[in-house]
């Protein structure tokens, strides 16, 4: 079995400024980045991503934040545009160190940046060649100012050394373009919901002849833990207040009842990624324990609405790579 399968069902369907964990803006234009300080007014610029890459419009190039991690929950920030990958910690040693550069697969123009509840990252959607919007270009391909779709998507695994973050093994291959005004969501079930595309001014029927016609198919993106037997959260409270510990009952597969399995609690925001921007992907990793019963989860929440600011979250539980269906809540 792939790393993941497709699933279709046929149905209709600028960078904004993300606060870090210091209270403090970070801004992006361009190949240039600032971090604004609202209480002093200040700005910090940081050195400009290298080879000139511009990572917004009509480059259209993506950005996320990278999961946050206690205890320090240290933010860094990762911006995919043209084939390259750019990557900063916004603290004064990783701004005095720059940006990390490597290299996607394959050139991608707005590319979506989607959140695992491991800390991956799926690069989906895209284009080889070309730019965003539409007919602005003198050999637009009917309305699209973009051509040679990217059709496989990519996993960016934070942890690994430079070089070796990005893969495609396992990952299936669709048949559907996912251009201009495509979107792609994070589901509570733990798989990837896609849909869209359609780089026109209007609504155009698919036809002989038309290259990228407006999209009305929604496809899942599977991943192999939906197949199998998975851990639960049987209950969670409605709302979690900052900086407390929380215990919620669970029930663990034999399989994964392990006391060295590697165990992950994230604390997620699954919004949707749109014209290459996820404006409010957040993912944060809470400290937490099984205990040895494997009846009942224990979780420290983030400290402040600095770390995960006050609003909807989801939580999922994730043993050895398995997850559980996510848990809605508000902090």
């Amino acid at each position: 079995m792939s790393l993941f399968s497709y699933t279709i069902a046929r149905t209709v369907l600028t960078i904004p400024p993300d606060g870090v964990p210091d209270g403090k803006v970070f801004m992006v234009a361009n190949n240039q980045s600032i971090i604004f300080d609202v209480k002093a007014n200040t700005e910090t610029i940081l050195p400009d991503i290298q080879h000139n890459v511009r990572v917004t419009n009509p480059i259209d190039g993506s950005a996320i934040l990278l999961p946050l991690s206690p205890p320090d929950f240290i933010p860094e920030v990762l911006f995919p545009a043209t084939s390259q990958c750019s990557r900063i910690t916004l603290t004064p040693e990783g701004i005095a160190k720059g940006w990390e550069v490597e290299h996607m697969l394959e050139g991608r123009t707005m590319p979506e940046l989607v959140h695992l509840p491991n800390g991956q990252v799926l690069i989906a959607n895209g284009a080889r060649t070309g730019f965003a919007a539409i007919a602005q270009v003198s050999d637009a391909i009917g309305g699209s100012n973009a051509d040679h779709a990217v059709l496989t998507p990519s996993l960016y695994t934070p942890t690994l050394p430079l070089g070796q973050r990005i893969s495609n093994k396992g990952l299936p291959t669709t048949d559907i373009a996912r251009v201009y005004h495509s979107s792609i969501t994070l589901t509570p079930q733990g798989n990837f919901l896609i849909a869209g595309s359609n780089p026109n001014a209007q609504f155009v029927a698919p036809a002989a002849g038309i290259k990228f016609a407006s999209e009305l198919r929604v496809q899942t993106l599977d991943p192999p833990f939906m197949f199998v037997d998975r851990p639960k959260i049987l209950s969670a409270p409605a709302k979690i207040p900052f900086n407390s510990r929380v215990t919620v009952p669970i029930s663990v597969p034999a399989a994964l009842h392990n006391r060295n399995a590697k165990v992950q609690i994230s604390l997620m925001d699954l919004g949707f990624s749109s014209h290459a921007f996820h404006s409010s992907a957040r993912l944060v990793f809470m400290e937490g324990s099984i205990s040895p019963d494997g009846r009942s989860l224990t979780f420290v929440t983030p400290p402040s609405g600095r770390v995960y600011p006050p609003s909807s979250a989801t939580i999922f539980l994730t043993i050895d790579d398995v997850k559980a269906r996510g848990s809605s809540l508000v902090t």
